[in-house]
């Protein structure tokens, strides 16, 4: 999913790369709810996609700040996608046009889970690329 960063990079050039992978993956998160918002019946759903929505936009938004301050301008206005994220938009548009309501809203629900994984495995990459490892013990960057 992520074939940029498998390759070795010096340390700095690596969490920035990992930085605006995380970033593509919060603002994919965006879109994938936002669809998803469109698929959901149940209130209580709807309410817990808000409020998801409200955290990726905060993380996008720091994400972009900390890009910005190291020199990366294009993170602030691109939206970058994510391997696989256009089908699932798509899925999700296809669950609606076809008038299933409740398929529509199952779709949705699995691409939001999926879009959250991204995030997540993103996140993880970046926690590790923080993670300085000196003679055995683990310090934070």
């Amino acid at each position: 999913m992520f074939n940029r960063s498998d390759r070795p990079l010096p340390h700095a050039a690596r969490i920035t790369e990992l930085l605006e992978l995380a970033y593509a993956a919060e603002l994919t998160r965006m879109r994938h709810v936002l669809k998803a918002l469109e698929c959901a019946q149940d209130a209580g759903l709807r309410s817990d996609w808000r409020a998801c929505i409200a955290e990726a936009r905060a993380r996008a938004a720091m994400l972009a700040h900390m890009l910005g301050e190291l020199g990366v301008a294009s993170a602030a206005t691109s939206e970058p996608r994510a391997a696989g994220g256009d089908c699932l938009l798509e899925a999700m548009e296809l669950a609606l046009r076809n008038g299933d309501l409740t398929a529509a809203e199952a779709i949705a629900r699995e691409c939001v889970v999926l879009a959250e994984a991204r995030c997540a495995q993103a996140w993880r990459r970046v926690q590790q690329a923080m993670t300085v490892r000196t003679g055995g013990a683990t310090l934070a960057a």
